[in-house]
């Protein structure tokens, strides 16, 4: 009765009359559900961002770590030490620095040139910034070579 006197005729007028959800009602709730929704996605994408920037945090901890420990077994010169954990770490992750350097070094130490230049030349490449001192460490090597040459041959 109430929606005859106001006059609708329809459907949606009936509902609209007896208190119903209007259609501009169900638009609002449709906005409202998208809005919702966008909401969790942004959510979603900070915390996935979060936890990346942790696992990241952890990889740099585990390589400063892994830098500490070489640099320590190489100032207590333990150079076998020094070189089994260089290739270790050079095993899984090929460009390591530390590794690299401390391998190098290592190397030149118990007399393994080849092994030492291999390193160290790897190491100008992988992080151009050390490339001068990887290649004092090469002319270096290069000299105790020729030096080695010359006392064998008199």
């Amino acid at each position: 009765m109430v929606a005859k006197e106001k006059g609708a005729t329809n459907a949606p007028a009936l509902l609209t009359a007896y208190g119903g959800v209007s259609r501009t009602g169900v638009h609002v709730e449709a906005q409202l559900d998208q809005i919702t929704f966008l909401l969790w996605i942004i959510l979603v994408l900070f915390g996935i961002s979060s936890v990346l920037k942790v696992i990241h945090f952890f990889q740099h901890w585990k390589n400063v770590s892994d830098e500490v420990d070489l640099y320590d077994l190489f100032e207590r010169d333990m150079i076998q030490e020094v070189i089994s954990e260089s290739e270790h770490i050079l095993s899984k992750r090929p460009n390591h620095v530390a590794a690299l350097w401390c391998g190098a070094k290592a190397y030149f130490v118990q007399d393994n040139l080849k092994k030492a230049v291999e390193l160290a030349t790897r190491l100008s490449k992988v992080e151009p910034s050390l490339a001068q001192e990887a290649n004092d460490l090469i002319a270096t090597i290069n000299e105790s070579t020729a030096n080695k040459t010359l006392k064998s041959d008199s």
